[in-house]
């Protein structure tokens, strides 16, 4: 098969882009009205899609939400891809609408435009009367002040959320949750919004396009080639001790069946050229494209589709369904509901389902691109290119629809209007069958401030007909500030585990309060592990004695359990060293037993990743001292080494304070671990001891390029490697200490200049996605950003000259195609 030189941004060193194969090769798609598409469907018996609203009433819709009124607000993203290339991405065509049904019969009728000349705009959550809006790189929130219907209060609450150059990698999402707080897909911020001051928490940033809540408060995902992740326990907890890395129950995959069934060949997907990326058919074989998903919480779909999850999959033209599975721990694993077939597909290539949600009647709404091109230049193949060009999928654009799913019995009714509803009646819809009429309920008693509906709240709570309604109604008395340590009392005792646990969430605040604080203890003994892994998240939040013996008596009695221990030590930020010592002089910990291996690594990966020389050297005495057992001082050795990197090419030297106690009595003796000492000496290194460079002083020119490289990095970095350099696992790797920002800086602007090929391992982790190359493209960024990196967090190396940067540009000028780790490593200058 002949194949075509490198030209496009996604294209790979190690892959020549061929030729679409004869037999794949297909005729236009021609542009379908409304009544056409709907033939083109195919759907779960049982089903039927309606009409929503169709171009000119919307265009482009990537995310909507409906208010309290069942008004529905949409995004619409103008701007993305006006070309096959790109041209005039970031011309500010994009819009927020409100569109509204005025007669009843099911079918927006009516457009107003609530805010316009908006680039490439991501997200939008009606709240206080208004709206939360991602409009790249700005959070704003918009009002309407005098009843026209568009904005005319704008504010910007925060400028960090990219998205201009990547739209692919950015914040999106803003879904409300049960918590009170506004959540995102791939943005490492969750807010809490009263209407005028935004309080920000950090999380980890995971996902990709589109976020989703089930009953309980947890959130799912679809980043591309996974269809479904979730948080199984509160996402901010991933984020409160950065040395830990990832914490388990967070961002965890539940479908491990990637396949789709697709009812057209869909050679014009990106990789399609790849070994079995499409069967001989040309059709997607696994999912690439997965995003925008929904769980169905309640109203008019069967029992049987209950708590099930829906995806969509717009380069196959199909929406998956998956039925999910709890087990007694709150693990979850989710399967495709069908074998062979798809909840909804279409033979219409240019039907694109980009996002999910399930409204005030309870049906599932489908935001659909409707366009030819679906992947964004940054990542396009040749191969996709051409088959663009080719059959004229870069036109028309401007179009876009969107539909509705319904049992076949349905019969439509108006949508609530909840903003007429009076405190009595929305504690009332707390216990809704809908998840959203929960939802709005909660939300609309939070923003009024409705404190007199604190009593009927506490005994909704007390007494009340669900698990969901008591839930929402100990959230909503949260949310206004009106929470007794009675009803989170009420809440520890209940028999539902889940609602002990949310009860153990809201008793955090109160945490250091002995009594709140007892009783957090005493659940540590829960017969339910999703109860007691919750208890240890809570204590979690002292770090004081008590706290640290109740987390140490919790290992003891649940070390196997891979969530205890990750809930354990991310409640131990700084203090990791400690309390391996207090682990170690436990004589419980003499004898091996499940799980303490895994403990005391653990601990010392956390120790290498705080980067404190101190710390390091105690805990080299701590696997030299022979007071300590065997096995550990065998754990902890054999971490040093992994953190040294002796079994690679590219070994590191760890700098300590002070030459450990024990260590030459260790290394002149004559077992294993005097060996595996003895390869460690080699690359440690403290005063007097193969000592390290010590890094020079800046000048006053490259100390203000530092400081302007720390606010490019803020601007285009931070989202992803996060504001302590350390980034997200899975997500993007640490910056902190590591060969790539302290070796060679050619390696570093080759990487800023044209992007990175995973997969790359740093610090034990292993990342496969692709790293765009910079936004920042002036020589001058490049450099002052690289000069940030490479003297932040405890980076000592040289800073980055313009000149280098411009040499390197120089002499990669041809290149197009992102770098391989092998490639750099043959880099040595």
């Amino acid at each position: 098969m002949a194949s075509t030189a490198f030209a496009q941004a996604g294209d790979r060193a190690d892959e020549p882009q061929p030729e679409l194969p004869e037999a794949w090769r297909l005729p236009p798609a021609p542009v379908l009205s409304p009544e056409e598409a709907l033939a083109s469907f195919v759907l779960e018996p049982g089903f039927r899609v309606e009409l929503v609203a169709r171009e000119p009433l919307v265009e482009d819709p990537v995310a909507f939400a409906f208010d309290e009124d069942g008004r529905l607000w949409v995004v619409e993203m103008r701007g993305f891809m006006p070309t096959v290339d790109g041209e005039g991405e970031l011309d500010p065509v994009g819009m927020i609408a409100v569109l509204e049904d005025t007669d009843g019969d099911g079918r927006m009728d009516r457009r107003q435009v609530f805010l316009d000349h908006l680039v490439l705009p991501r997200a939008v959550a009606p709240t206080h009367g208004g709206a939360l809006i991602i409009s790249p790189p700005d959070l704003i929130f918009a009002r309407d002040t005098d009843g026209d219907g568009r904005a005319d209060d704008i504010r910007v609450l925060a400028s960090d959320l990219g998205g201009l150059t990547n739209p692919e990698h950015a914040g999106n999402g803003l879904v409300r949750g049960i918590d009170n707080r506004f959540h995102l897909s791939q943005h490492p911020r969750q807010y809490r919004f009263d209407g005028d001051m935004l309080i920000q928490e950090a999380t980890p940033g995971h996902g990709q396009w589109g976020l989703a809540m089930d009953d309980l408060g947890r959130f799912y995902y679809s980043p591309n080639s996974d269809p479904l992740r979730a948080d199984l326990v509160p996402l901010h907890y991933g984020s409160r001790n950065p040395n830990l890395g990832a914490l388990t129950g967070v961002d965890e995959r539940i479908v491990h069946d990637m396949r789709v069934w697709p009812i057209r060949p869909t050679p014009g997907v990106n990789r399609g050229y790849q070994k079995d990326f499409l069967t001989p058919d040309a059709r997607l074989v696994s999912v690439t494209a997965a995003c925008g998903p929904a769980i169905e919480r309640g109203g008019v779909f069967p029992v049987s589709h209950r708590g099930n999850a829906f995806v969509c999959e717009p380069s196959a033209n199909l929406i998956k369904r998956y039925v999910l599975m709890e087990e007694p721990d709150g693990r979850l694993t989710g399967r495709p509901a069908e074998e062979g077939r798809e909840f909804l597909a279409s033979t219409d290539e240019r039907f694109r389902p980009v996002n999910l949600c399930f409204g005030p009647d309870g049906a599932l709404y489908v935001a659909d691109f409707y366009r030819g091109i679906l992947q964004h230049r940054v990542f396009m193949t040749t191969f996709l290119r051409k088959q663009v060009i080719e059959r004229g999928l870069d036109r028309p654009i401007g179009l876009g629809r969107i539909w509705r799913i319904v049992p076949t019995e349905y019969e439509h009714r108006p949508p609530p209007r909840l903003s007429r509803a009076t405190a009595v009646e929305l504690v009332a819809d707390l216990a809704h069958p809908v998840g959203w009429r929960r939802d709005t309920a909660q939300r609309l008693l939070v923003e009024r401030r409705a404190k007199d509906a604190a009593a009927l709240l506490e005994r909704t709570a007390f007494d009340a007909p669900s698990r969901q309604a008591a839930i929402h109604a100990m959230w909503t008395l949260e949310g206004l500030g009106m929470l007794s340590p009675s009803v989170a009392q009420a809440g520890l005792a209940s028999g539902d585990p889940w609602i002990r646990v949310h009860a153990l969430r809201l008793l955090e605040s109160d945490i250091l309060d002995d009594e709140c604080f007892g009783r957090a203890v005493a659940l540590l003994k829960d017969e339910s592990p999703l109860v007691r892994v919750q208890a240890a998240l809570t204590i979690g939040a002292r770090t004081d004695e008590p706290a640290t013996a109740a987390l140490h008596e919790a290992l003891n009695a649940n070390a196997a359990d891979r969530r205890m221990r990750s809930a354990v030590f991310s409640g131990l930020a700084g203090r990791e060293r400690p309390f391996l010592t207090r682990l170690l002089a436990d004589s419980t910990w003499q004898m091996r037993r499940a799980g303490l291996g895994e403990a005391v690594s653990t601990l010392a990966d956390c120790i290498f990743r705080a980067n404190d020389a101190t710390a390091v050297t105690r805990l080299i005495e701590e696997a030299a001292d022979p007071a300590n057992p065997l096995w550990a001082r065998q754990s902890l050795l054999s971490r040093v080494a992994a953190a040294q990197r002796l079994d690679t090419s590219y070994p590191k030297t760890l700098v300590l304070a002070s030459e450990p106690r024990g260590w030459v009595a260790l290394r002149e003796g004559s077992d294993e671990l005097a060996a595996l000492a003895g390869r460690i000496h080699q690359r440690l290194s403290w005063p007097g001891h193969n000592e390290q460079p010590r890094a020079r002083l800046l000048t006053p020119q490259e100390n203000e390029t530092f400081r302007k490289g720390q606010r490019l990095y803020d601007a285009f970095c931070f989202s992803c490697h996060q504001e302590n350099g350390r980034g997200q696992p899975g997500v993007a790797p640490s910056l902190v200490g590591t060969e790539w920002v302290l070796g060679p800086p050619e390696r570093l602007i080759r990487i800023m200049l044209h992007g990175l090929r995973g997969p790359l391992e740093v610090d034990g982790m292993t990342f496969n996605g692709d790293m765009p190359r910079s936004p920042a493209g002036g020589d001058e960024q490049i450099a002052q950003i690289l000069t940030f990196i490479r003297r932040s967090w405890g980076n000592a190396a040289d800073p980055v000259p313009p000149e280098l940067v411009r040499q390197v540009r120089q002499a990669t000028a041809d290149r197009v195609d992102p770098w391989t780790v092998a490639e750099l490593r043959s880099v040595d200058q």
